[in-house]
């Protein structure tokens, strides 16, 4: 039971990091946004998130659009590049015990956003319950579904 309420957590929080790139996109423009990926974890993992990923993401603040995500892993790190229409977004993450946990940060017509996830993976399809939360002037909290293929 513990477990399942950290994992809830922890999705709420990483699908808000998430949802803030995205409901960004409640204009049209974009610029990217930089972090600083975590330490290498040398622990083997079996997922491997690496290549270009592609389908759609649904929010209330944003509706349906298409997304193309093209991700890197060495070890437990994850970093790459999200792409929305309107939207350009970075994405940073971890594996740890084979589950990754996933932030995207971006920005649209002056509004920076993040949404966070836990992507399940199903073979090549992959879905990201996501949460966000987009800072002023949009001031506005979000959360949908990303689905993509690779």
């Amino acid at each position: 039971m513990h477990r399942l309420y950290v994992r809830r957590k922890l999705l709420r929080i990483v699908a808000g990091i998430f949802s803030i790139a995205f409901i960004a996109g409640c204009g049209s423009g974009g610029e990217d946004a930089s972090f600083t990926a975590p330490a290498t974890d040398t622990a083997s993992q079996t997922i491997n998130l690496s290549g270009t990923w592609a389908g759609t993401i649904v929010t209330p603040a944003i509706g349906r659009r298409s997304i193309s995500m093209t991700l890197q892993q060495s070890g437990n790190v994850i970093t790459g590049t999200v792409l929305i229409p309107g939207i350009a977004a970075n994405v940073e993450g971890t594996v740890q015990n084979n589950v990754p946990q996933l932030r995207l940060t971006g920005s649209a017509s002056g509004c920076v956003g993040t949404y966070g996830g836990t992507p399940s993976i199903n073979g090549t399809t992959m879905t990201i319950p996501l949460t966000g939360f987009l800072e002023a002037p949009c001031n506005l909290q979000d959360g949908g579904t990303a689905t993509l293929t690779k």
